[in-house]
């Protein structure tokens, strides 16, 4: 009756099986209508973020690129102090027009994330964004914003779906060593955290330590090195012997990718004045907060600061009357007619209360006296010779601790130490006490209203540590004295 073949008792089934496959085929259509929406979805979507990504491209390579190579070159500190005005405002417009490219690289990452949510395998919404966060790492670097250059450096490799930025996140870097004269054994120190969270030589507690005498291990052959050394990202000190002239420290700051050529002149020790440390001419961060780097010729800077035994061969080699009332306590005249100091003791104590003229006046005596020109080092100077390399924030690392230096540490007596009382308040070069016990003048000033104002580097002992970070700076009237304030000497190379 149904007109099926009753010969074929299967055939019935073959209905219901036909009926299955149109079924089947529908779904299939179904889904495939939903995947080309879904595709055409993404597409337009792509074809948006893409557009977003090529304006912020647009916007960095017109805008961003030419400030970029104003500010963020290496230049001379005479190019920094005639121009530092104009770079001050070429940094401020950068911040703004990167503030402006970041808010559309943004929209360009939302609707990114917007294709990740329908696709979260679509390779070329993984790499775009791994690319606009790499373009955000280098923007975080150049403001030295350290906890956002680590998020951005994971997500960077979350992201980074075709493996572009594999060698950047290894980041390992170059080192080429020339020494005048060559033939020098090169000694390779790489510095890491403490327990205490100092940087110190790997394996030992602290740079004068490993310097005394270095273990062959760290021995990584003669000057020149002229193939490079790869190094991994971080801080290192080159320690440079030969026969005939004196050590000669060189701090190294290994950058993401970067390769750096480390040119070293050696000295004989009769060259070097006595109490002073020897500073390599060399790259370093004058300041970290907006990264400025800075070139800077060699010259030689206190060992310490000036003490009052220094100061008492002062007063008798000039033959003065007297003293002036704020030494009272430390000096007085003898029936011989001879200085002295009331406490022997004194002797290592550093010198304070020194105007500037003042201060000014003990170097001339001094440099007719060693047959030498001292004078006060400029505040760059001071900054390489407390800061080495790196982004330090105090002479042993960024590691706030008052037990490292004679800062305040709440105590109603406040008083300076003997010179180098802290053995880890010493810089990579050797120079001590420049994050405690006294501020001191350096040779910038700046004239405001007809007054000179000159400029006090280092923490001191009235302040707690987090004053103390090599960065900050004071402007004192020159004519101005306190007992918290003193001055080390510096001095130039004789060929320089």
């Amino acid at each position: 009756m149904l007109g099926l073949d009753a010969s074929n008792p299967y055939a019935i089934f073959g209905v219901k099986e036909s009926k299955d496959k149109l079924s089947l085929l529908a779904a299939e259509q179904q889904q495939q209508a939903v995947e080309s929406e879904r595709r055409n979805k993404i597409n337009d979507i792509l074809k948006s973020a893409l557009g977003y990504q090529e304006h912020g491209d647009k916007v960095v390579a017109d805008e961003l690129k030419p400030l970029e190579d104003i500010i963020f070159t290496v230049r001379t500190i005479d190019e920094l102090k005639q121009n530092q005005a104009k770079y001050n405002s070429d940094y401020a417009q950068w911040n703004q027009k990167r503030r402006h490219a970041e808010a559309i690289y943004n929209t360009a990452i939302r609707e990114y994330f917007s294709i990740l949510k329908l696709d979260w395998n679509d390779k070329t919404a993984l790499q775009s964004i791994a690319d606009i966060y790499r373009i955000f790492f280098d923007w975080s670097v150049k403001r030295n914003d350290a906890e956002t250059s680590a998020s951005l450096e994971n997500n960077i490799r979350l992201y980074d779906s075709q493996g572009r930025y594999a060698d950047f996140l290894k980041g390992d870097g170059k080192l080429k060593v020339n020494s005048a004269p060559p033939d020098a054994s090169v000694y390779l120190f790489k510095l890491v955290l403490t327990a205490d969270g100092r940087l110190a030589p790997e394996g030992y507690n602290s740079v004068e330590e490993a310097v005394q005498d270095p273990p062959k291990s760290c021995l990584i052959g003669q000057t020149p090195l002229k193939d490079g050394l790869t190094l991994a990202m971080g801080s290192y000190l080159l320690l440079l012997r030969q026969a005939g002239y004196a050590d000669a420290r060189y701090p190294v700051y290994i950058e993401r990718n970067e390769s750096e050529t480390a040119d070293i002149k050696l000295l004989k020790q009769s060259d070097i004045p006595p109490n002073m440390v020897y500073v390599p001419a060399g790259e370093f961060f004058y300041d970290t907060y907006s990264n400025t780097r800075v070139n800077l010729p060699a010259f030689f800077i206190g060992k310490y600061e000036v003490t009052m035994g220094d100061y008492l061969e002062y007063l008798n080699g000039t033959s003065m009357a007297g003293i002036d009332q704020r030494l009272a306590g430390y000096i007085s005249k003898t029936s011989s007619g001879k200085f002295a100091l009331n406490d022997f003791r004194l002797k290592d104590y550093p010198l304070d209360s020194m105007r500037l003229f003042e201060a000014q006046e003990y170097i001339k005596w001094r440099s007719k006296n060693d047959k030498r020109k001292y004078r006060l080092p400029s505040e760059p100077e001071w900054v390489r010779a407390a800061r080495g390399a790196d982004k330090r924030l105090y002479a042993w690392g960024n590691t706030p601790s008052p037990n490292f230096a004679n800062v305040s540490r709440g105590e109603r007596e406040i008083r300076a130490l003997p010179r180098g009382k802290f053995p880890f308040d010493c810089s990579v070069y050797g120079a001590y006490d420049m994050t405690g016990n006294l501020s001191e003048w350096t040779s910038d000033f700046k004239i405001t209203s007809g007054s000179q104002y000159s400029a006090i580097k280092g923490g001191r002992i009235n302040w707690t540590i987090d004053y103390c970070m090599i960065d900050r700076a004071q402007l004192w009237m020159s004519n101005f004295s306190t007992f918290e304030i003193g001055f080390r000497l510096a001095c130039s190379l004789a060929d320089e």
